[in-house]
């Protein structure tokens, strides 16, 4: 009995050692990774090297069936009650009952003649700019230094959506606005979603202004059972994936040891190649896979045109979209504001370092060709809009000046350092160009 003893005492022993060096060896990996002690903090620890694919060629993977739902008049929509987080926040928010991200639901009146209502519209990085904005209130800094403004409570509204494009932003705002949605003021950030995404829907033969067909598509065949069983059983199995990457992550900020946290991220590590491994399998697939016709849906097709035509035709229709949208705001005297986002692809002076590079740039996406040929027309077309009147501007160079990296992707999205950039280069151009306006430049007027 004693020998008994003594050898649980000495193997209990060596599992108490085997574990500190365990922890050591996890806590020194955590240093290597984060640069950071991992008991330098009881939460929220830090996550590295880990990106749940979002881009747009990504996003029909598995949202059909989780994100996104089809919308009588948008095309398709975030499914309400939808949880929102930036990458780069701790703070969450949920879709609407639009499935916009709002606490508020749609139309949201005005509650008293203090709030200042301002609506974003666009896309993805839109959608972005407008969380930023609601965590972080840089616009309402800005417009707080106008004398007519200094008072007032500063509502962002969002009415951006993943891969929304032109005529998808002047559809809901005309929309909202004919149901009785009060604003003060509209931004519309876009530009690269009308020629990217516009780009493949052409080359998919697909009209350029139907909505983003890698997202439509889908849901079509969703609704009308036309999807195959391969390609319903990769769609769960990619749905499965990230669900426990996203818990695996949730795992690893709350940690308690460095040793459970090392062990999340191995498992984390071979949920993100098998997700990655079923987008894959899954965006071959529907390229290559004949559908039966059979579509509730009518998606009509205009006569086929050269490619220089039809990228010309996607740069006029956003032209034409933003004027539109310009005329119905200026019916009720609500200031437009727009501005053609920065994108990786286009051209400009910005040095990108090594690092960056293998982030943001792939000379084989799906984007590039959209934006190499579409850009210099949207800023063509800008040049009219300016001599019409629409308070449009170009911010593709932006980022020309900034060393650190700005992009997260190789889509279009900005990482918090090029998302703070971008947000405080709006805000100031939009409070300069209302303090020229005589209706925000004096004080408001006291009525007794």
């Amino acid at each position: 009995m004693r020998n008994l003893r003594k050898a649980l005492k000495i193997i209990i022993v060596n599992l108490a050692l085997l574990a500190v060096l365990i922890e050591t060896a996890s806590v020194a990996t955590y240093f290597v990774q984060t640069h950071s002690f991992f008991y330098g903090h009881s939460t929220n620890h830090k996550i590295v090297g880990f990106t749940i694919p979002a881009s747009p060629t990504n996003q029909g993977a598995d949202q059909p069936a989780t994100r996104k739902q089809l919308h009588p008049y948008f095309g398709f929509v975030d499914r309400a009650g939808l949880s929102h987080q930036l990458p780069f926040s701790q703070v969450q928010h949920t879709g609407n009952n639009f499935g916009f991200v709002s606490d508020s639901s749609y139309p949201f009146k005005r509650q008293h003649p203090n709030q200042f209502l301002v609506g974003v519209f666009g896309g993805s990085v839109a959608d972005i700019h407008a969380v930023f904005e609601l965590e972080r209130n840089i616009l309402a800094a800005e417009l707080k230094k106008l004398p007519a403004l200094a008072n007032k409570e500063v509502i962002i509204l969002p009415f951006a959506m993943g891969a929304f494009k032109q005529p998808q932003q002047l559809i809901v705002l005309s929309y909202f606005l004919s149901i009785g949605q009060d604003l003060d003021l509209v931004i519309n950030i876009d530009g690269f979603n009308e020629v990217a995404l516009s780009y493949v829907n052409y080359r998919n033969g697909l009209d350029s202004s139907m909505p983003c067909g890698f997202i439509l598509v889908p849901l079509l065949n969703l609704a009308s059972c036309n999807a195959s069983e391969e390609e319903l059983q990769l769609s769960a199995e990619a749905i499965q994936n990230r669900n426990k990457l996203e818990g695996l992550l949730r795992s690893m900020e709350s940690s308690r040891f460095a040793t459970s946290y090392v062990f999340s991220w191995i498992r984390a590590r071979n949920a993100e190649r098998r997700y990655r491994e079923a987008l894959l399998r899954l965006d071959r697939l529907r390229g290559s896979t004949t559908r039966s016709g059979q579509s509730y849906m009518q998606l009509p097709a205009r006569p086929d045109a050269g490619e220089d035509q039809a990228v010309q035709e996607m740069a006029s229709s956003w032209a034409r979209s933003s004027l539109m949208m310009k005329q119905l705001l200026d019916q009720r005297s609500i200031p437009y504001f727009q501005f053609l986002q920065p994108n990786q692809y286009a051209p400009t002076g910005r040095v990108f370092g090594p690092n960056e590079r293998t982030i943001a740039i792939d000379d084989a996406s799906d984007f590039r060709p959209g934006v190499l040929k579409g850009y210099p027309l949207l800023l063509a077309e800008l040049a009219r809009l300016q001599a019409q009147g629409v308070n449009v501007q170009s911010a593709v160079n932006v980022f020309d000046n900034i060393g650190e990296a700005v992009y997260s992707d190789n889509c279009c999205h900005y990482n918090e350092l090029g998302t703070r950039i971008f947000c405080e280069y709006v805000a100031k151009a939009i409070r300069e160009s209302l303090s020229r306006d005589k209706r925000y430049a004096s004080p408001p007027v006291e009525t007794e």
